[in-house]
């Protein structure tokens, strides 16, 4: 079940951004609308970039984090996106 399962990763940033660095954009990072908050969705087994990657490269660019959640995709998440895909 594991294999239709998606994490996401939320990088909360102490001032937004209003624009995402092109080597952001090219690892798969996006932003939210306000630019408070980048977004990282991936599959655990088939990411190609791990998490403590994409950190030493945000921190790189000079943007500061200040706070990390993250969400895994729950059984009825999954059960819907599968009834939708059937449709």
């Amino acid at each position: 079940m594991q294999q239709f399962g998606e994490k996401q990763l939320q990088l909360h940033l102490e001032a937004p951004v209003s624009e995402l660095p092109a080597a952001l954009v090219e690892v798969g990072l996006q932003r939210s609308e306000n630019g408070e908050t980048l977004l990282y969705n991936y599959a655990k087994e088939a990411t190609e970039v791990s998490v403590v990657d994409l950190l030493n490269l945000v921190q790189a660019l000079g943007i500061t984090v200040k706070d990390v959640d993250t969400h895994r995709s729950s059984l009825e998440d999954i059960f819907v996106s599968l009834m939708e895909k059937k449709q």
